[in-house]
């Protein structure tokens, strides 16, 4: 086993300990975790360490119960995720544990896996009409996703009695408006240059990556108003909990892939331009920060919004690595046979 899966391995094991204490490590258990200058001013946010929390705007390191006081206070907490990412599903988790028990009872979760149609579904797996089993397939019809990836953060929210917000246009409207048919669709902002340019940045990326032509501005375009009703229905949806009586001593967190949530740019912007209200951005981040980010950070670049209110850098641990760390932990908590000494 190499250094780098035992580090890996010992992140990992941390997030997925919720009853630990709350200071993720990235060193191999038998080393002495790293102090940070939690008063340094600015950090360079393209060489973190995991297990690294930071503030954006100030540069500034954090514990874990920091960010959750300095989360707390917002209407709206933004989560990002990359989709396949079980640390990401892991942190979500342990932030959710100590929202609900906070604040018992006036907390929603509002997950972009999930359509709006599928809301009376979710409602009976929240009121216990619904098995575990059933509440899987729904899951993996609904997102397609192995719901083991996610299960550290359906199991909190199970636990803590939180419901779910489906945030995501439903099959219809996305194919009605493919197809340039007309129907009820969000009022939709096409004069974001920001938006366009990074998500636009984002489609070119992959259309290259699989082979097709980056160059194609229609298809690019078709796909971009895709993207921009994805982002524009959550942001309705999370501003219709928002605007709804029933929720007005409530605090929604918000679950998305980190392309929605980003810059403020997706789905955040969206939302607070229906429903003003105050939200904040946490991006659980496996790779290093770009250098828009970072200019940011340390105020060199103030026209560009920053990319998220906090970072907390974590490794990258798919289903596969998962299991090969879950069995790599059960061996080392294994009991050890040694001979017995001769007499």
């Amino acid at each position: 086993m190499n250094r780098k899966f035992k580090e890996i391995a010992s992140v990992f094991a941390l997030a997925a300990s919720l009853t630990m204490p709350m200071q993720l490590n990235a060193e191999p258990q038998d080393t002495a975790p790293q102090a940070h200058d939690n008063s340094a001013a600015q950090v360079n946010l393209s060489s973190l360490n995991n297990g690294d929390i930071v503030d954006v705007s100030t540069g500034t390191f954090l514990n874990e119960q920091q960010l959750i006081k300095d989360i707390a206070k917002a209407r709206v907490i933004y989560i990002g995720e990359t989709h396949n990412n079980v640390v990401a599903h892991l942190i979500q988790a342990r932030i959710l544990k100590q929202l609900a028990a906070q604040y018992p009872g006036q907390i929603a979760v509002g997950m972009e896996m999930f359509k709006r149609s599928a809301q009376g579904a979710l409602d009976d797996w929240h009121n216990g009409k619904m098995s575990d089993a059933d509440f899987d397939q729904l899951f993996q019809q609904e997102w397609g996703f192995d719901p083991e990836i996610y299960r550290p953060l359906l199991a909190e929210m199970k636990k803590a009695g939180t419901p779910i917000i489906g945030l995501r246009p439903t099959d219809e409207m996305e194919n009605k408006f493919s197809r340039g048919e007309a129907g009820n669709y969000p009022d939709m902002d096409q004069n974001d240059a920001l938006h366009r340019q990074f998500n636009m940045q984002i489609l070119q990326y992959f259309a290259g990556a699989h082979g097709h032509a980056a160059t194609d501005t229609t298809k690019l375009e078709k796909h971009y108003q895709k993207q921009l009703l994805r982002d524009e229905t959550m942001g309705e949806t999370v501003a219709n909990f928002l605007a709804d009586p029933a929720n007005k001593d409530k605090k929604l967190v918000v679950i998305a892939g980190d392309n929605h949530v980003e810059y403020g740019l997706g789905i955040p912007k969206r939302a607070e331009r229906r429903v003003p209200h105050d939200y904040t951005i946490i991006l659980p981040d496996e790779h290093n920060m770009s250098p828009e980010i970072n200019r940011v950070a340390n105020g060199e670049d103030p026209s560009i919004p920053a990319a998220g209110n906090y970072v907390w850098q974590i490794p990258f641990v798919d289903l596969d690595m998962m299991k090969r760390i879950q069995q790599h932990l059960k061996q080392q908590q294994a009991p050890q046979n040694h001979p017995a000494p001769q007499m």
